[in-house]
């Protein structure tokens, strides 16, 4: 009798085990906050090139490629995958039951360089003024120094009867060349400051054309407060911190640079246009005379001439 009701348990266990094991692999999974079985998809993506290529899903990062994930819910789903130097890939694929919702080797498309982007110089032999007026760069073996002036939009060369060592700026628009033997050559390379108000241009926020919202940014978050009721409204999340925003003059476009790319935000169609991929922005100034945005990217400075964002 005894080994009869041992054999009816274990049966019964084999039939719950097996029936569990079943509704697990055809997706049904219970919600740890409802108690309650609910059917799941399984999702599985995977790209050409595949190390370093990160997958967001619904805005949140999931994992680098190859990713497989089961037990996710069903419904819609908005996918985005990145990697440096590549275009970005956005999708929205629909997550169903007992099907694999794939998105396999999928070709990632290398970025072209900017046409009018240009390498200005590295960390040794360029600095920008502290005012933001303009940068002085040394020409390496040519006994010289370039000028570059913001606001006129123009160059200037000085030549010397020996290789610059170094250069610093003293302030107010004054340069400081000094030379392996000899006296400094100093001279007042900038007459007036390039902005009225440095924090008004230069910081984390702006005021809008028309004056009525102010736009600022808080890590990888871009904001817009309503000057008149103080409503704040969230504009875009980035997937990695926001270097700088700037207002384009008369237009509607907001210039943003984050850490891995630059691009303008319409504030009227709610919309990215022109994205440039980067690798490592830190550090970002826009000069809006001459449209100018300086780049600092793994020690090098970069200038890219900025259009609107149609």
């Amino acid at each position: 009798m005894k080994r009869k009701i041992r054999i009816l348990i274990w049966l019964i266990i084999f039939f719950i085990g097996g029936a569990a094991s079943l509704f697990y692999i055809q997706g049904w999974r219970v919600d740890p906050e409802t108690g309650e079985i609910i059917p799941t998809g399984v999702i599985d993506i995977s790209t050409d090139p595949e190390s370093g290529t990160l997958i967001f899903i619904n805005g949140e990062m999931k994992g680098e490629s190859p990713l497989v994930l089961r037990g996710f819910p069903l419904g819609a789903i908005d996918v985005k995958i990145i990697r440096s130097n590549y275009e970005a890939i956005e999708a929205r694929l629909f997550v169903e039951m007992e099907y694999v919702t794939k998105i396999k080797k999928i070709q990632l498309v290398p970025l072209e360089p900017a046409e009018d982007m240009k390498m200005i110089g590295t960390d040794d032999d360029l600095i920008i003024d502290k005012d933001l007026q303009g940068f002085v760069k040394i020409l390496s073996g040519m006994k010289a120094i370039e000028i570059f002036d913001f606001m006129a939009d123009e160059v200037a060369v000085y030549e010397f009867d020996e290789e610059p060592v170094s250069i610093e700026f003293l302030g107010e628009g004054e340069v400081s060349v000094r030379f392996q033997e000899g006296n400094p050559w100093n001279k007042k390379v900038f007459s007036s400051s390039m902005f009225s108000s440095r924090e008004s241009e230069i910081a984390e926020s702006v005021i809008s054309p028309e004056g009525g919202h102010l736009v600022f940014a808080r890590g990888r978050y871009l904001y817009s407060k309503n000057l008149k009721d103080e409503t704040i409204e969230e504009l875009l999340v980035e997937d990695v911190p926001i270097v700088g925003v700037w207002w384009m003059p008369e237009s509607d476009d907001i210039l943003v640079v984050t850490k891995a790319g630059v691009f303008f935000w319409n504030v009227l169609f709610q919309e990215k246009r022109n994205y440039i991929n980067m690798d490592n922005i830190d550090t970002a100034y826009f000069f809006p005379q001459g449209k100018s945005l300086i780049l600092h990217e793994n020690g090098n400075w970069m200038s890219l001439v900025i259009g609107g964002g149609e």
